[in-house]
């Protein structure tokens, strides 16, 4: 459902009222049933315990299908991206920076202008959330 909801979810020629209806109150009843707080716990964990949440797990599954050859493939991968990198905030994010931020600048640098769009807001999500370090 983490990877393929956010899809749903979204007003999107592939979805529906009832569609995303639906979509909604599965997600909301995982949510539940895992104990979770929302998507950013399920995704970021609790950062005072040993639970650090899947979204390393969730990356190793969208990374392969956001390459510069393949990530057009399919419209969805790039909102299912978008949304989860936006469940993420500091100081999760700033260890996945890495992973993060190629996926980001591949999207911002795409000719149609949405795509572009979402690029500059994955990019903006990034700085505004990644810890900032002095030397």
């Amino acid at each position: 459902m983490v990877l393929t909801g956010p899809s749903v979810l979204q007003d999107q020629p592939w979805s529906t009222a009832s569609s995303r209806t639906a979509a909604r109150h599965l997600h909301e009843a995982l949510v539940r049933v895992g104990g979770w707080r929302d998507s950013a716990h399920l995704l970021m964990g609790d950062e005072y315990t040993e639970d650090r949440g899947i979204l390393g797990r969730v990356l190793d599954v969208l990374l392969p299908q956001l390459t510069k050859d393949s990530w057009h493939r399919c419209e969805a991968v790039k909102l299912v991206f978008a949304w989860t990198l936006l469940q993420v905030t500091r100081p999760v994010l700033s260890p996945f920076l890495p992973r993060l931020l190629p996926p980001s600048l591949l999207l911002n640098d795409h000719y149609r202008p949405d795509n572009c769009m979402l690029g500059v807001g994955c990019v903006h999500h990034i700085v505004l959330n990644t810890v900032r370090t002095f030397t």
